[in-house]
């Protein structure tokens, strides 16, 4: 089947060009040069849409496409950043995470996935402290878990997100995308893991059973509404890496919930809230981020999305997202 490999490189002015590469399928391949053009040694954000089922033809769900970015030409971290959008929320909703990772030296991904069954509106009037684990575990690795959601292994997010860096190991191996695999299993120690609202969730359960690098949560805690703490946020499991990014506005996971949570799981060892709105980085060296920023957005749960969602995120006078120095932070 033929197909196009698109490329478009960007100093002033955007300028596409098309090129024809029959071995790409549906690749979507878009590099923009930071830097002068004129430079032999100029960086170079490659840019990536994958559709999941041509990383793996079984994979037959949920098939908007995964983005990833990468710099070629820079010094790259060789550490790996997966982003995890929230319920309903595609990849293309959710990449400015992705491409200040990407603009630091990760390897960045926004991963597209199964993600139509909110947890917390499940789980949180049950009482039952495992609900939360057995919903977001089934999502990770496709083990039947839990009745409310039918995710196979095939197309979990592990699955999901094995077979993409397999794949673009294979397409580009001058990258580096091959050193997050290792025996055809993902090297967890290498890769960051991020979320907002129920991605947040997952990449926190993720943390709890896989030996990841760092565990980064936006607007998202899991709670029970009789105040007792979900099952997999009592585990101990990696407590040093837990990071999180939340509004004290969030119309999903109201602040008491929030701090009940980060007072019994033990993440406020590593220092108290502190308030990115009027503090500069680094935040006396805490895991635990709050804003009250005000959303412009009139969409629903503005104050929610707002550090998750592009469309939410608002941007200061100079056009920046108001949290990017929050997102260096927390990817240092």
């Amino acid at each position: 089947m033929k197909s196009f490999l698109n490329i478009s490189t960007r100093v002033v002015l955007l300028s596409p060009l098309f090129i024809a590469m029959g071995c790409q399928k549906e690749l979507k391949d878009k590099g923009s040069i930071n830097g002068p053009s004129s430079s032999s040694n100029a960086v170079v954000t490659r840019e990536y849409w994958v559709t999941p089922s041509k990383t793996d033809p079984a994979i037959t769900t949920f098939q908007s496409q995964h983005f990833l970015q990468v710099q070629t030409g820079g010094v790259l971290k060789n550490n790996l950043v997966v982003y995890i959008p929230g319920t309903n929320r595609t990849p293309s909703s959710s990449k400015a995470f992705t491409i200040k990772a990407a603009s630091m030296g990760y390897h960045a991904i926004s991963l597209s996935y199964q993600n139509t069954t909110a947890g917390n509106p499940l789980c949180s009037p049950t009482g039952d402290l495992t609900c939360h684990e057995r919903l977001r575990r089934e999502v990770i690795d496709g083990i039947d878990r839990h009745a409310s959601v039918v995710v196979t292994p095939t197309n979990s997010v592990i699955n999901r997100l094995t077979k993409l860096l397999i794949y673009m190991a294979g397409l580009q191996p001058s990258q580096g995308w091959g050193q997050y695999i290792v025996n055809g299993q993902i090297n967890w120690s290498k890769v960051i893991v991020a979320g907002h609202s129920q991605g947040g969730a997952l990449a926190g359960v993720i943390g709890k059973f896989y030996p990841v690098k760092r565990v980064i949560m936006f607007s998202m805690v899991d709670f029970l509404n009789n105040n007792q703490i979900p099952s997999w946020e009592k585990l101990p499991a990696n407590n040093d890496k837990y990071f999180s990014l939340i509004n004290q506005n969030d119309e999903l996971v109201p602040w008491p919930r929030v701090k009940i949570v980060w007072n019994g799981t033990g993440w406020m060892t590593y220092g108290t809230y502190k308030n990115v709105d009027y503090t500069a980085p680094p935040y006396s060296n805490t895991h635990l981020l709050i804003s009250n920023t005000k959303s412009p957005s009139t969409s629903v749960d503005p104050y929610h999305n707002m550090t998750g969602v592009d469309s939410y995120i608002p941007k200061n006078a100079q056009g920046k997202y108001v949290y990017e120095k929050a997102w260096e932070y927390l990817l240092q």
